[in-house]
């Protein structure tokens, strides 16, 4: 046998064995974003409660200290849930254990809206919702990776601006949602859609996580790229707020008819307060804030003593 020929040989070995790798990271990445894809449609149904039932914010704003409480049970649940499978590698492949954190997640998360814009957030889930479900759809109509494949950037790249653009269009001419509120949220899911791409990298090549990570642990990578995901959301969240606040830009704490600082009752078609600015900035900038009608009462019953 001729070196040429054993040449030949070992180079097509190396090349058989280089595609069989690419069709394993693409699949392991379409099972990490299907399960990340459904995780989050739960997240949103779940963030979307409070926000169609206007009720249950009110009722979480009137009872502070029980929702205080009730998030900080979720999560100390959470965290005794989340340690294990973060050291134990049968715990880690479980997709009951994924799915009790899911629904606590979604439980803290509904919670916290109550003192956040449901709006924003719930925007903000669509669509990185929508770009994890093109993930899954690219993987499955081709071979390539897109986590280190030149073209596959490219075209992902561009379908998270399309799908940003697009959900900020509908969400301004179509429902109504306010500027700031899809500039926000626009921002969010620019910065969810590049971290994604980073963090699947740097966990796929072991740089994330002590423990190596073999191709059925999609589960736990899926639970990781979930909560960095919501930890960036929050601190990204805090800076804006307190950004706007400085700025004077008020953020519509005041969900309808439920009140969000003191200064709204005297206030009662004021939606445009955040808590911390002036509550007589309204939508309308020639619309005057209403009196208090406990106020008139007064004044009404006040008599003028003759000199």
């Amino acid at each position: 046998m001729s070196p040429w020929y054993m040449h030949r040989m070992a180079l097509n070995k190396l090349d058989q064995a280089s595609q069989n790798l690419k069709l394993v990271r693409a699949a392991f990445i379409r099972k990490v974003f299907l399960l990340l894809s459904l995780m989050l449609f739960v997240i949103t149904l779940m963030t979307s409660v409070p926000f169609i039932h206007r009720p249950l914010i009110s009722f979480m704003q009137e009872e502070n200290d029980r929702a205080v409480g009730l998030i900080s049970i979720n999560v100390f649940i959470f965290a005794i849930i989340y340690l294990p499978m973060a050291f134990i590698r049968k715990v880690r492949r479980s997709i009951i254990c994924a799915s009790i954190l899911t629904i606590f997640t979604g439980f803290i998360t509904s919670s916290l809206t109550a003192y956040t814009e449901a709006e924003v957030f719930l925007l903000t889930l669509v669509m990185t919702l929508a770009m994890c479900g093109l993930v899954v759809l690219f993987n499955l109509q081709t071979k390539s990776d897109f986590v280190t494949s030149g073209h596959g950037r490219l075209l992902f790249s561009a379908l998270a601006f399309t799908v940003v653009g697009t959900g900020g269009a509908l969400s301004i001419y179509v429902f109504k949602i306010k500027d700031i509120y899809v500039f926000i949220a626009a921002q969010c899911s620019v910065i969810f859609i590049i971290w994604l791409v980073i963090d699947l990298q740097m966990l796929i090549k072991g740089q994330r996580s002590s423990a190596e990570i073999s191709v059925e642990d999609y589960t736990f990578t899926a639970i990781q790229l979930f909560l960095d995901m919501f930890i960036i959301f929050w601190i990204i969240w805090g800076i804006l707020m307190v950004l706007l606040c400085i700025l004077g830009l008020c953020m519509g704490g005041g969900h309808g008819d439920v009140p969000s600082c003191p200064s709204c009752e005297k206030i009662k078609d004021c939606d445009d307060c955040c808590g911390c600015c002036c509550c007589s900035s309204t939508t309308d900038p020639g619309r005057k804030p209403t009196a208090d009608p406990r106020e008139m009462t007064n004044a009404a019953t006040i008599t003028v003593q003759p000199m």
